[in-house]
C-alpha cells in the first residue's frame, strides 16, 4: 500500500475500532536487538586464549606455588612477574572491552536522548513512510505522552502556526494506537480532527492537514455521516492540487476520492476520479489497477 494511504488506514482503523465497526491489523518490523555484552566479550579474550606463552608461564607459576619446589631453573622471579603482568593486562583489556560493550548496548536501547531529540527526528523525516518507524520507536520507548505534551505546548506557544497544529493532530493519532478500544480512542480521534481543523483555519491550503483530515473522516462509521465530508475535502484537494506544482503523493487524492465515490455507489464518478489521476500520474500502479478492475466489472 502506498505510504501516503497507510496513514489514513492506520488512523481510521484505530478510530473505527473504538466504535467496533472497522478492524484492521498491520505488521510492524521487529525491533532490532541491541548488541549484548555476551556477544562482545569472547572477542576480547581471544588474545588470552591464543597466548601459549602466557598459559605456560602461568602453569609454571601455579605448579611452583603448589609444590613449593622449583620446576624450572630458568623461571626466575622476574619471569614470573612478567607472566603475571601479561595476565593482568589481558584481563584488564577484556574488562575495558566488556565495559564499552555495556555502554554501547545501553545507548542502543535508548533511541532518543530526550523528547526534543525525538521531535527533531520526526521533523527531519519526510513523509509518513519515514516518520512511522520513528513514531513506533517513540511509543516503544514510552515517550509518547511526553511528545504529545510537547507538541501541545508548542502549538499553544505559537497558535498561528498551522504546521504545529497539523503535527499535533498527527501526535493525537499516535495516541489512538496506544489507547484501548472504546471511548478513549474516540476522544483522541476527535482531538486529532480538531487539530487538523485549526491548521486549516490558519491555512486552508495546508495539504497534509486536509489530507489527514479527509482520510480520517473516510473511515468513520457510516452512522456518523462523515463520508460526504470526507469526499468534500478530497474534492477541495483535487482542485487545490491543480493550481500548483505537482507532487507524487497527490496521486493518492484521486485514488481515495474514487474509492469513496465507489463506496457510495457513484461508480461513474469513481472512474472519472481514477482516470483524472492516471492522466496526471501515468505510472501509478494503484490507479491503473482500480481502472482495470472497474473495466472488468
Amino acid at each position: 500500500m502506498n505510504p501516503w494511504i497507510a496513514l489514513p488506514v492506520a488512523v481510521v482503523a484505530a478510530a473505527a475500532t473504538s466504535f467496533a465497526v472497522v478492524s484492521l491489523s498491520h505488521e510492524e518490523a521487529a525491533p532490532k536487538q541491541a548488541p549484548t555484552v555476551a556477544a562482545s566479550v569472547p572477542e576480547a579474550w581471544k588474545s588470552e586464549h591464543k597466548n601459549e606463552r602466557l598459559e605456560r608461564d602461568l602453569a609454571l607459576l601455579r605448579q611452583s606455588l603448589e609444590t613449593r619446589t622449583p620446576v624450572d631453573a630458568n623461571v626466575d622471579d622476574a619471569a614470573l612477574d612478567r607472566a603475571v603482568a601479561r595476565f593482568l593486562a589481558a584481563k584488564n583489556s577484556g574488562a575495558v572491552v566488556a565495559q564499552e560493550a555495556t555502554v554501547e548496548a545501553a545507548q542502543s536501547a535508548k533511541p532518543f536522548a530526550d523528547v526534543n531529540a525525538a521531535i527533531a527526528k520526526l521533523a527531519a523525516a519526510s513523509g509518513y513512510e519515514a516518520r512511522e518507524p520513528i513514531w513506533k520507536a517513540i511509543r516503544d520507548a514510552g515517550l509518547l505522552d511526553e511528545v504529545v505534551a510537547e507538541y501541545e505546548r508548542r502549538a499553544e506557544a505559537d497558535p498561528k502556526n498551522p504546521d504545529l497544529h497539523s503535527e499535533l493532530g498527527s501526535a493525537y493519532i499516535q495516541k489512538i494506537f496506544a489507547s484501548s478500544q472504546g471511548p478513549e480512542s474516540g476522544k483522541w480521534a476527535m482531538k486529532a480532527d480538531g487539530a487538523f481543523d485549526h491548521a486549516l483555519e490558519l491555512d486552508p491550503q495546508h495539504w497534509e492537514a486536509r489530507y489527514s483530515k479527509a482520510i480520517s473522516l473516510s473511515f468513520w462509521p457510516p452512522i456518523f455521516g462523515k463520508q460526504a465530508e470526507a469526499i468534500h475535502n478530497f474534492e477541495i484537494l483535487v482542485e487545490q492540487q491543480s493550481h500548483g506544482p505537482s507532487a507524487p503523493q497527490f496521486a493518492n487524492t484521486h485514488l481515495c476520492l474514487g474509492n469513496l465515490y465507489q463506496q457510495s455507489g457513484q461508480m461513474d464518478k469513481a472512474k472519472a476520479a481514477w482516470q483524472q489521476g492516471l492522466a496526471l500520474f501515468p505510472d501509478d500502479a494503484e490507479l491503473k489497477q482500480k481502472l482495470e478492475l472497474a473495466a472488468g466489472g
